[in-house]
């Protein structure tokens, strides 16, 4: 089989991303209390191409870890 010589080309162009909830918030939120989805899922977070609206299943920014912090605001 003869190689071809095509390199893997990586674009140099930012991508703009967001993060969806997949499933609702179990309500109501108590502070200092564990969220959770509806019926005690756990959430579901996917990172979301904000122009094709394709969820991230592969590259760098498919394997990023979420932190969330929440703090209250009087």
């Amino acid at each position: 089989m003869k190689q071809n010589g095509v390199k893997e080309m990586h674009s140099t162009v930012a991508k703009s991303l967001k993060l969806r909830f997949l499933n609702n918030i179990s309500l109501p939120v108590f502070t200092g209390a564990r969220i959770e989805g509806e019926e005690g899922f756990p959430l579901q977070v996917a990172l979301v191409d904000c122009f094709t609206g394709q969820i991230i299943y592969s590259g760098p920014e498919s394997t990023a870890k979420v932190e969330v912090n929440m703090t209250l605001q009087t």
